[in-house]
C-alpha cells in the first residue's frame, strides 16, 4: 500500500511512521483506482503521473515549491540523522567500561575462556587450576586477572 504526503507530494510505501519524512505533514493512503491488486505496485508509471495531476496537484495543501525542494530536504534530513547517530554512538563508546591490565594499564586484553579453563586442568590437574577466577588475560605483558 502507498501513501502520499498532501503537502510536499511525497509518495511512499506504507510505513509504520505515519508522518512525511520531509515536511511533518500527516500523510494520506493512495486509492485503489490507482494500484494493482495486490496495493504494492501502481498500475503503470502513467497511472502514477495520472494521480499525481489529479490528485496531489489539485490538493489546496500541496505547495509546489516545497515539491521543487523535497530531495535537498531528504538528504539533508539523512545528514543530520548520520551526525545524530555519529554523536550517540560516540557517547555509547565513551561511556562503556574500559577494562585495563592491572599491571601493566594496557587495554591489549583477551577473554579466558571456560572451556580453555576446563581443558587445562583435565590436561594439568592441580597444576592448571591458576586461571579459575580469572576473566582476562593482558596480551601484552600476559598477566591473568
Amino acid at each position: 500500500m502507498f501513501m502520499y504526503c498532501p503537502k510536499c507530494g511525497q509518495i511512499a510505501k506504507q510505513s509504520k511512521v505515519k508522518l512525511c519524512a520531509i515536511c511533518e505533514t500527516e500523510l494520506k493512503n493512495v486509492p485503489n483506482q490507482y494500484l494493482s491488486a495486490s496495493g504494492n505496485l501502481f498500475l503503470s508509471q502513467q497511472v502514477r503521473n495520472q494521480f499525481i495531476k489529479e490528485v496531489i496537484e489539485p490538493n489546496p495543501q500541496y505547495d509546489k515549491d516545497l515539491a521543487q525542494q523535497r530531495d535537498a530536504i531528504a538528504q539533508c534530513n539523512a545528514q543530520k540523522h548520520a551526525q545524530e547517530v555519529a554523536q550517540k554512538v560516540q557517547a555509547y563508546n565513551e561511556s562503556k567500561p574500559m577494562h585495563r591490565c592491572p599491571v601493566c594499564g594496557s587495554t591489549n586484553l583477551s577473554a579466558i575462556s571456560t572451556v580453555g579453563k576446563v581443558a587445562k586442568i583435565s590436561l594439568l590437574g592441580v597444576w592448571g587450576a591458576g586461571d579459575l577466577g580469572k576473566k582476562r588475560r593482558c596480551d601484552s605483558c600476559g598477566h591473568k586477572f
